[in-house]
């Protein structure tokens, strides 16, 4: 169809190279110092409990199903000591540190200042080479698909829905831009035991957090206006409601994805 544009982002396999790699890289350990309310580190590496945790997202709260207000934020954990974590936090609505937070990918380093109230003051984002994947990772967050029918809200992380057992449960958003309508996404999740949840919308946060879905990232969705999801034939799928709100998370705590 002319002018017609489809960027579908789910759990597909990647195929890994049996090359051998020599580059520059370095390891980047999260580090917090709460005097200077500063916290840096790669958003990836392979033992979050011994190099620490980073985490940030775009959008609201979780379980927040009504928030259509453009909000985000970091929190990192760094251990000192094997029983020790020192935690520093910041949260933001101000549109440059959320376009930053959405440049994060697995393989980026992130930084980040906090002023006396927990308020970002600044983000600062680097990708690039030097960065290592978290090969053999294997601490998670949400984990596969959870779908909450009573409240409202689906979740799950992209590797882990991805590396699950079943071959039910799945995960995905996708993207239409046709020229003359509003752009419109759609997420969609399937738990294991086949209860399905979808959510529409035209909201430009909501594309916007959309669009930085990986293959790494965690994803939540609530939604309102809740109608049946039918099928051609007749058959109900699940659920089908208007996104009230959409959160992509990318974090230290997800597995890599597997074939």
């Amino acid at each position: 169809m002319p002018g017609y544009i489809r960027i579908v982002l789910l759990a597909l396999s990647t195929v890994a190279s049996g090359a051998s790699l020599a580059g520059a890289r370095n390891v980047y350990p999260v580090q917090v110092d709460q005097e200077r309310r500063s916290a840096s580190g790669g958003l990836r590496n392979d033992n979050p409990a011994v190099l620490g945790v980073i985490r940030c997202h775009a959008g609201p709260a979780l379980e927040a199903r009504t928030a259509n207000t453009s909000s985000g934020g970091c929190l990192a954990t760094a251990f000192p000591s094997p029983s020790l974590g020192v935690v520093g936090s910041c949260f933001t609505s101000n549109s440059e540190h959320l376009a930053t937070i959405r440049s994060l990918n697995e393989d980026s380093y992130v930084s980040f200042f906090w002023d006396t109230n927990g308020n970002c003051t600044s983000v600062t984002a680097i990708t690039g080479s030097l960065i290592p994947p978290a090969i053999g990772t294997t601490q998670v967050d949400f984990g596969p698909v959870v779908i909450n029918n009573t409240q409202n809200w689906a979740r799950g992380d992209v590797a882990s829905t991805r590396n699950s057992s079943d071959n039910l449960q799945w995960l995905q958003c996708w993207v239409r831009a046709q020229l003359g309508v509003p752009t419109t996404a759609r997420c969609s999740a399937q738990m294991a035991d086949g209860t399905r949840a979808d959510c529409d919308t035209t909201n430009a946060t909501h594309l916007r957090n959309i669009g930085t879905l990986t293959a790494v990232s965690q994803l939540y969705f609530a939604w309102t206006n809740e109608t049946p999801l039918v099928a051609s034939d007749g058959t109900v799928l699940g659920v089908l409601g208007t996104c009230s709100a959409v959160r992509v998370e990318n974090s230290t705590l997800t597995p890599t994805k597997l074939p």
